[in-house]
Parts: structure tokens; sequence; C-alpha cells
């Protein structure tokens, strides 16, 4: 992965980008997220905040933002249809109201650095068949439970993600996007069939850039971490389960995820096993125990 160029090495842009934000009970971080996404380095945006039936102070901020600067507006609040998962009607309806040629799909709890958009918009020029442009954000953690979850995300990412044929087939099975961080081409959006093309899931940053490459477009990944920032969870349960929710959809078949489960269990722990086995009971087997220290060797020094 590679990082956007600096803002400074950034043309200018005539597009118009559309950024938006599906908030419920957000008032703690509503404010300071849109005011980051406005400090992007382009004049041509505008902010959408669909309020999503909140009970906390959401609705009162983002009035008054709406009062402070024109280019934040409310998408008004609506009961849920059935069948849709609350993020992907949101974001479908901000989506429809949108009136930019690119459209950004965030979370409330993502801070965005200076001059993020120009360079974003840098890394779409001469890509005309480019739908989707995603980024993994700088992830915070404050305890030691996320940390032990959260780093993982790249971890998998670089280690599983087929990044040669990412970029140069549109197999959807080759592809990977961020929830917190969806940069997509409007006309794409809109022939891939938009959210309600999953209406009902919970893992838009795997659905649509597999729905963006069904349609016939491109889709890519940059280094993140210099251009937005986010705490995805607060202590070890939250991130047990906000993990546990997403493993299963993100990989998308149960026979998958069993094979994975394997995989790791036999390549990962079971020459730990093996060594303390050995080492418990003073035993030397002639196959399993040197495998085992050179599995571990390259596990810990790679």
């Amino acid at each position: 992965l590679k990082r956007a160029a600096p803002a400074a090495d950034c043309p200018d842009s005539e597009a118009l980008v559309s950024c938006c934000i599906p908030a419920r009970d957000e008032a703690g971080n509503l404010e300071a997220c849109v005011r980051s996404l406005l400090d992007g380095g382009h004049q041509r945006i505008e902010v959408l905040v669909c309020d999503d039936e909140s009970t906390d102070e959401t609705p009162a901020i983002l009035a008054r933002l709406g009062e402070e600067d024109p280019r934040v507006r409310a998408v008004g609040t609506r009961p849920l249809p059935e069948g849709w998962n609350g993020k992907q009607h949101a974001c479908q309806r901000m989506g429809e109201a949108a009136e930019g040629s690119w459209l950004l799909f965030t979370d409330a709890d993502v801070r965005f650095e200076r001059g993020w958009l120009r360079r974003t918009l840098s890394e779409t020029r001469d890509r005309p068949r480019l739908g989707l442009l995603s980024a993994f954000p700088h992830e915070l953690t404050g305890s030691i439970g996320e940390a032990l979850f959260v780093p993982m995300i790249h971890v998998l990412l670089l280690g599983y993600l087929p990044m040669r044929g990412m970029r140069t087939t549109l197999q959807p099975a080759a592809s990977a996007g961020c929830g917190q961080f969806l940069f997509v081409r409007r006309e794409a959006w809109t022939e891939s069939g938009g959210h309600a093309a999953f209406r009902d899931s919970m893992h838009d940053g795997i659905k649509l850039p597999r729905s963006i490459r069904t349609a016939g477009w491109q889709s890519d990944l940059v280094d993140g971490t210099d251009l937005c920032r986010c705490r995805m969870y607060h202590g070890f349960m939250e991130s047990f389960r906000g993990f546990a929710k997403n493993g299963y959809e993100g990989l998308g078949s149960i026979w998958i995820l069993l094979l994975i489960t394997v995989i790791h269990l036999v390549g990962h722990l079971l020459p730990f096993g093996v060594l303390a086995w050995c080492l418990a009971t003073g035993t030397w087997l002639e196959v399993a125990t040197p495998i085992s220290i050179a599995s571990v060797v390259m596990m810990l020094g790679l």
C-alpha cells in the first residue's frame, strides 16, 4: 500500500465531493468529524448527515452546524424499511440526496487530517475506471484489550489480500475496503445498485467493493494512516464483540471460515503446543519437534 501524495503536490480539482455520515446518538463525535471533513484542502465539498432517530443532542448539534455552514445539511429521519440494516438505509438515502460526483461514506468517530480530500482526489486522477478508493485509517487503541485485536486488521489485510489480483483483475473476491473510508465515484455507485445492493448487511467495507467490481469498475486501496484516524472500540469485550460480529460476513462463507480457522490452529498454535509437550515430557519427536521449532522461529522472527 502506498500513501497519497502530499497536499502541496496535488493539483486542484473541480469535482464536488459529498461526504456522508450516518449518525445515531453521536453527540460526542459528530461536530469533530464534520469539522475535520471540511478541513480537507478542497472547497467543493458538502457534508450530509442522516440522523437515525437519535435520543441525545445529535439533532441539535447537526442543526447548529447547518446554520453555521451551508455546506452541512441534514437528510431527514425516516422509519427503517423491512429488510434493511440501519446504516445501509442511511447511506442509501444520503447517496440519493448527494449532489457530488464523488461520495465518501464514513463514520462519526473518524477524524480526518488536514488536506485529506485534496490528497484523496489526486489518487483518482487519470483513472477513469476507478470506481472506489478505500483506506484503512490509523486505528487508535486505548487499552490492552483493544491492542490485542485492532492491529490484526492490518495483519490480515497485508497477509491475505492478493494485492496483484486486486489491481489487475475485477474479481470481487480480490477486493477489500474499510467502512470508515469508502470513496466512491457516483456513477459506479449508481450502476452497482448503491447500498441497496446489500441492504441487509452489516459489512459495507466488504460488500461495496465487491458490488462495484461486479458492475465492471475497479477498486483500490491506499495507506490511510496519515489521512484519518479512528478509535473503533473501547475495551476488550467491545473489541471482541465487534470483530466476532463481522468475522463470518467478512469472509462470506462458513467453509472459508472453517478452513482459515484450521489453518491458524495448525500453523500458529500447534507448534507452541508441540514444544510445550516436548519440554514437559522430555521427549524429542523426530519430525514434529524440528518443524515446530522452525515454525516458531519464523513466526517470531519475520
